[in-house]
């Protein structure tokens, strides 16, 4: 989900409301975020609203909302600090490695404008991004390491809505 908001906030999908994200249920009980859809760029339209659909942190000024917005509102969900900072960081560099290697000649309804928007905005919320500095002792994490998931705890139906 924070990487969902880092990204619709970084291209500035300003109509990324909650309407947009939805979860997938498995039939064993669990539950995943959907595949991103409705997702478009805004800000380069003359008229845009700047408005982000979403609050982060408290604000939906799209142009207010940086990088230490998005570590506050993770630490509120409650996400650890270093996860948020890691998954934020991430999403912003692979979104701006993403936007290097498009041809944007191959999508010529896209202005110029657009592109450099998205990229102005990725350098601004990255330049918010603090560095991950590691405990010594702790090994340093691989670029593009898969981070293993946790096993959940608690039992299993726990949770479950049911009605008496």
């Amino acid at each position: 989900m924070l990487r969902l908001t880092t990204f619709n906030l970084a291209i500035g999908n300003t109509d990324a409301h909650a309407k947009n994200i939805s979860l997938l249920r498995h039939p064993d009980g669990g539950a995943v975020l959907a595949p991103a859809y409705d997702v478009a760029m805004h800000l380069h339209h003359p008229t845009a609203n700047r408005a982000f659909a979403m609050d982060v942190n408290g604000k939906n000024a799209i142009d207010s909302i940086g990088a230490i917005d998005l570590i506050d509102e993770a630490l509120a969900w409650p996400l650890p600090r270093r996860r948020a900072v890691s998954a934020i960081g991430d999403t912003l560099r692979q979104l701006a490695e993403a936007l290097d290697s498009v041809q944007t000649s191959a999508y010529p309804g896209v202005p110029d404008q657009a592109w450099e928007i998205v990229r102005k905005r990725i350098r601004q919320l990255m330049s918010g991004v603090p560095a991950i500095t590691q405990p010594s002792g702790a090994p340093a994490r691989r670029p593009g390491a898969v981070e293993q998931p946790r096993i959940p705890k608690g039992k299993p139906g726990g949770g479950r809505y049911t009605s008496r």
